[in-house]
């Protein structure tokens, strides 16, 4: 069963995500107006077509100048794209990308249960609907160091500092116990990004329930794998767990 859009979900920013990033582009100070256009005809055709169905001379006509005109900034389209094109949209995205899952993590009135719940759900859906633009960033991002940073700075920050600033607010009204924010933070990205990356690079088949899958991970992500009260499995001292109240192990019997 696919997942379904449900009313108690923030709305998904996907459909509009490569157009209020194309918007918000304003070419920088010394950039020719040739230069410009052919830039911002990169940007839109890119969005729409993805990297493979981009051809230069479809970018020069969109543009209003010659296709040689193109050849002269950048040697091949891959230049093109790779070089501004691609780092640019991650930066531009990145904002718009990242506004529902704030929405989401940023509702003081969601459980940590049900904020994880809607954040997989969210970050599902994105990243399905932009299922073609987002692999070609991903996958060229293992060669390309300045994409790499720039899918770093644009996106993935943004979603640690979501996240974090969520836990740090559940933490100081006692919902959830005192960890390392940081490894925190780090679990439950990770483990967000686990389900939904095999399936926006075509690595998994969709599942026969995906609302089920995204109860069992959040169970596991909350309550871990092994039986026993939370923090005292394993035989943990539950100072070592907590931290306790003076970081001391209770004495008593």
């Amino acid at each position: 069963m696919p997942v379904e859009r449900h009313e108690d979900r923030t709305p998904s920013a996907a459909q509009d995500v490569f157009a209020e990033a194309l918007a918000a582009y304003h070419p920088p100070q010394g950039m020719t107006e040739k230069h410009r256009r052919i830039v911002e005809a990169a940007l839109r055709i890119f969005a729409q077509k993805g990297y493979a169905g981009t051809s230069t001379a479809e970018i020069a006509r969109e543009a209003g100048v010659a296709e040689a005109t193109i050849f002269r900034h950048y040697k091949a389209k891959k230049d093109l794209l790779l070089s501004l094109v691609a780092p640019l949209m991650a930066r531009l995205v990145g904002p718009v990308a990242v506004r529902s899952a704030a929405e989401i993590a940023g509702d003081p009135s969601l459980s940590l249960e049900e904020m994880l719940r809607r954040l997989i759900r969210d970050r599902l859906h994105f990243a399905l609907e932009n299922a073609p633009r987002f692999r070609i960033l991903l996958q060229e991002s293992f060669f390309h160091p300045e994409l790499r940073d720039a899918l770093w700075r644009g996106i993935w920050q943004q979603i640690h500092d979501v996240v974090a600033a969520a836990l740090r607010q559940r933490m100081e009204r006692g919902e959830i116990r005192p960890v390392d924010l940081e490894v925190a933070v780090r679990v439950l990205v990770s483990g967000v990004a686990s389900f939904i990356l095999p399936r926006l690079m075509g690595l998994q088949a969709p599942v026969a329930d995906d609302e089920k899958e995204i109860a069992a991970t959040v169970d596991i992500l909350l309550k871990g794998l092994l039986q026993g009260p939370a923090g005292a499995a394993a035989g943990v001292p539950a100072d070592e767990t907590t931290g306790g109240p003076q970081g001391r192990p209770d004495t008593e019997a």
